[in-house]
């Protein structure tokens, strides 16, 4: 995993489907090694906080994109 880039695995990622927002967003968190705490029924929420944190460990935004 250290060896693909974080584009690479965003991209990825993005290809997978999951049955709920929170599930796809946790899973990205052992993709990009950042912790979120969970909070059940949070939705969209989820995935927004896992951004920033993202974006806190890896300072290049256009992996967002």
């Amino acid at each position: 995993l250290d060896k693909l880039t974080r584009f690479r695995r965003m991209s990825w990622a993005s290809s997978c489907l999951s049955t709920r927002v929170k599930d796809g967003a946790y899973s990205l968190m052992g993709l990009f090694d950042v912790v979120i705490p969970t909070i059940c029924g949070e939705g969209w929420n989820t995935f927004r906080r896992l951004q920033e944190e993202i974006m806190k460990h890896f300072p290049d935004h256009s992996l967002l994109a």
